[in-house]
């Protein structure tokens, strides 16, 4: 299970970060495993764009509110 975390803190924290991130910065960015983030795109609890098979772009405000616990 992925702990909750303060909004605030994540948006301080991904401050400096691009508007949209590749799935593998968003992974770096939680701490956990890109196969997490895709599961989490798949399933429909992280938003993302697909702009091919396996590759995704995650709008930050999504990554924000997955992180934070809920649904993007």
């Amino acid at each position: 299970m992925i702990a909750r975390t303060a909004r605030h803190e994540v948006e301080d924290a991904l401050a400096d970060a691009p508007a949209m991130l590749k799935v593998k910065e968003a992974a770096a960015f939680g701490r956990m495993h890109e196969r997490t983030i895709r599961r989490a795109l798949s399933d429909g609890r992280l938003a993302g764009i697909r702009k091919s098979a396996r590759a995704y772009l995650i709008p930050k405000a999504s990554l924000i509110a997955f992180l934070c616990g809920g649904i993007s």
